[in-house]
C-alpha cells in the first residue's frame, strides 16, 4: 500500500518543482544553456591553471562567442597529515582555493564572484618517483574537483538577467590579493 503513495509523490515532485520557479540547468531557459560555450577563462600560465581551465571547458564548452570573462586565482597549500615516530611525513593534504569573478563582456557587470576550496591527499611512503607521481596526480584531481565545484557555483549563482552588481568603472578586471594567504601557485 505504501508503494502506491511513494509513486504518487514521485509523480507530483516535478509539478511541485515547476510551481516554485525551478528551471532545469540544461533546459531551454536554464543557466547551463546560457553559459555553454560563452565563458572565457583567463589565459592559463601554470600547470594548475591549465588543468582548471581545461576542466571548466570540458564542463561548459570552449568559448566560441564569449559573453562572459572568468578571472580566477588559484592558491594551494600542502600540509603533512601522517607522521611516523621518526618524524617522516607519509601522507600529505593538498588544499586548494580558487577565487573567481565572472563579468559580462559588454558592460563589465559582475555576474558572480566568490571563493571555493577543497583538498586532495597523496601518499609519500613509497620511492621518490612514486611520491612525485602521487603528488602530480593529487594536483590533477584537485583541479578537477575545484573546476567542477566552480561550474556548479556558476550554475547556481548566476542570473543572466540580473548581475550581482554593476561594473566598477575604476576596476581593471583583476582580482585583488587573496586575504586567505597561502602559497600562490
Amino acid at each position: 500500500m505504501w508503494w502506491s503513495d511513494r509513486r504518487s509523490l514521485l509523480l507530483a515532485l516535478p509539478l511541485l518543482a515547476a510551481g516554485c520557479g525551478f528551471t532545469p540547468v540544461y533546459g531551454p531557459d536554464g543557466i547551463g544553456s546560457a553559459l555553454q560555450n560563452r565563458v572565457l577563462a583567463t589565459e592559463p600560465d601554470s600547470e594548475e591553471d591549465y588543468l582548471l581551465v581545461r576542466r571548466i571547458e570540458d564542463k561548459i564548452g570552449r568559448p566560441t562567442n564569449p559573453a562572459y570573462d572568468l578571472a580566477y586565482t588559484i592558491t594551494t597549500v600542502e600540509s603533512g597529515q601522517a607522521v611516523t615516530a621518526s618524524g617522516d611525513i607519509t601522507r600529505y593534504n593538498l588544499i586548494g582555493r580558487v577565487r573567481y569573478k565572472m563579468s559580462r563582456r559588454t558592460d563589465g557587470a559582475i555576474m558572480a564572484e566568490g571563493r571555493i576550496s577543497n583538498f586532495a591527499s597523496y601518499s609519500a611512503s613509497g620511492s621518490t618517483v612514486d611520491t612525485l607521481s602521487a603528488e602530480r596526480d593529487a594536483v590533477r584531481r584537485l583541479m578537477v574537483i575545484l573546476a567542477d565545484q566552480l561550474v556548479a557555483e556558476l550554475y547556481t549563482a548566476v542570473d543572466i538577467d540580473a548581475p550581482l552588481r554593476p561594473a566598477d568603472p575604476e576596476a581593471d578586471g583583476a582580482l585583488p590579493p587573496d586575504p586567505l594567504g597561502g602559497q600562490g601557485s
